[in-house]
């Protein structure tokens, strides 16, 4: 009975979590610029990965695609980012345009990158548990009163 205690209260904890942990932007102020929608979409890929990760022995830890681009839109505004992370960026924000806005977005396939090679996935994947790390850390933080 403990052991279902703590899975019940281990996913209250990640879906008032989902809605609540604050996405995560590059320090610099454009954080304010985030787009509603982006936001939004953060928000319903917290809440779908939370989904699918009911029942797993090992959840996933990582950031989604629209929590990537997020955080990248801020970034590119703040300073000039390194090759990998903005062929990263210009593959992700295609796609979660199209995902959460609707259709396929023309003026974005004269930038829009196609694939990742191996060092970019490696970003990448390094990017998203940073960026779930520093959702979930703030988080609990906020949540428990200490910040």
């Amino acid at each position: 009975m403990k052991g279902e205690d703590a899975a019940v209260k281990r996913g209250i904890e990640n879906l008032v979590g989902a809605l609540m942990d604050p996405v995560i932007v590059m320090p610099g102020g454009w954080g304010e610029t985030l787009p509603e929608w982006l936001k939004g979409a953060v928000k319903m890929e917290r809440l779908a990965q939370n989904a699918a990760d009911l029942g797993r022995s090992a959840p996933s830890k990582e950031a989604g695609d629209a929590e990537v681009v997020a955080y990248l839109y801020t970034a590119s505004l703040t300073r000039p980012m390194g090759d990998r992370l903005t062929k990263v960026y210009l593959n992700l924000a295609p796609k979660v345009m199209e995902r959460f806005i609707g259709g396929h977005q023309p003026a974005l396939d004269d930038v829009r990158v196609n694939g990742l090679s191996v060092d970019e996935e490696r970003e990448l994947k390094k990017l998203r548990g940073w960026l779930y790390r520093q959702r979930t850390e703030g988080g609990k933080a906020r949540r428990a009163g200490k910040s």
